[in-house]
């Protein structure tokens, strides 16, 4: 979809775009190239069909260095699309475009040309291909342009119909950002629609978090980038201890401010980098990027630590395993699992603490023959809440 507005972006969001917002931009530069070649094609085709008009072979060089330029910027569309400054060199080339119809209708005779109707074209397609600010500055230029080649041409006698012309270029460039704005306003909304959409599909109602399913891609692709990288990656599993008791002896209420509260500490405790999810009931995790696992134990830490100092209707405690990535530990299924039995430990040992999972020969024997049954009843915890 031509000049859609989830698609212009300042310089800083290019970096943050994926191959379908590129595919995009290299699309338009494609259509906008085109366009310029149909332009070229008529004011040859014209010059053609008037070969006793003025200036015949000076209007044939023009058409064919702007071609090769048109060439250029379609073999550039990739550079153009990927740039920081795309817009800027797209708002350049419709003032090429603009600065190729002026030099024609100039060598044709000025404002009498016929050749000066292509103003509109240019007009109509950045009415639809960018803001309507940008509409509005583009519209005063081509009114600049028509009566610098009136005053160029000396066209006295004309001036009625000079300023009429001038004024319907103006209404018409008007009319294009009146129709940009509501253009542009539907697109915005519907790319609100659509953030909130995939805010629905990917984040936990209650706490803001990651749902399973999305800490899940998450986490699988981290662990390909770690792998490809050659860097570390760590995840810890956390547990709000005695849950169910909070749920039975206070209600479902306490029960939500208490995995509310607890879900804030983590955000509030991880790095920027960091990404947390809700991965059961009570249960949440956190993929440490670029993360050894003592420092992701010491960062369980700083949040068992946090948890104490809640302010909550109940007391609350946490346990906490953390796992890393190793040759053995090696995929994403595998790291949550040395993790859930680390935590196992840290229960099994009386709970509120923080245990990094160890490898050796009997874990990894666990780890060999444990599937996903403690994820899929996680994940049936979380259902039933």
């Amino acid at each position: 979809m031509v000049g859609e507005p989830g698609r212009v972006s300042a310089g800083s969001d290019v970096a943050r775009e994926g191959p379908d917002d590129q595919r995009f931009w290299a699309r338009h530069v494609r259509i906008s190239t085109v366009l310029y070649g149909l332009c070229c094609a008529t004011i040859l085709g014209y010059a053609a069909a008037t070969s006793d008009g003025p200036n015949r072979a000076a209007m044939a060089l023009l058409v064919t260095v702007a071609m090769g330029a048109a060439i250029l910027f379609d073999r550039a569309r990739w550079y153009v699309a990927r740039s920081p400054h795309r817009m800027r060199l797209l708002y350049g080339w419709s003032g090429l475009t603009m600065s190729l119809v002026t030099l024609a209708s100039w060598l044709d005779g000025g404002v009498n040309s016929p050749l000066c109707l292509l103003l509109f074209i240019a007009l109509n397609y950045i009415a639809l291909a960018y803001p309507p600010r940008a509409l509005v500055v583009l519209a005063f230029v081509a009114m600049a342009v028509y009566l610098l080649l009136a005053v160029i041409g000396s066209d006295t006698d004309t001036w009625p119909r000079l300023l009429m012309s001038t004024m319907m270029i103006g209404l018409s460039g008007y009319l294009g950002a009146l129709a940009a704005r509501n253009h542009w306003s539907q697109a915005e909304a519907q790319a609100a629609l659509s953030t909130s959409l995939a805010q629905l599909a990917t984040l936990d109602h209650l706490t803001g978090c990651l749902n399973r399913r999305a800490f899940d891609s998450r986490l699988a692709a981290e662990v390909d980038h770690a792998h490809r990288l050659g860097r570390g990656l760590s995840v810890l599993i956390v547990d709000v201890d005695h849950f169910k008791q909070v749920n039975d002896g206070h209600g479902h209420l306490v029960g939500d401010q208490v995995l509310s509260g607890v879900s804030a500490a983590l955000r509030d405790t991880c790095r920027a980098g960091d990404i947390v999810g809700r991965i059961g009931g009570d249960e949440f995790a956190v993929i440490l990027p670029d993360t050894t696992g003592e420092v992701a134990a010491a960062q369980g830490e700083r949040l068992r630590l946090a948890a104490h100092d809640l302010p909550l209707p109940v007391p609350v405690t946490l346990s906490i395993g953390a796992a890393q990535l190793t040759r053995v530990v090696d995929t994403s299924q595998r790291l949550l699992q040395a993790a859930d039995l680390a935590l196992y430990e840290v229960k099994s040992a009386g709970r509120d603490a923080v245990r990094l999972h160890r490898d050796n020969p009997s874990t990894r024997t666990h780890l060999a023959s444990v599937g996903s049954s403690a994820a899929a009843s996680r994940a049936g915890e979380y259902s039933a809440r």
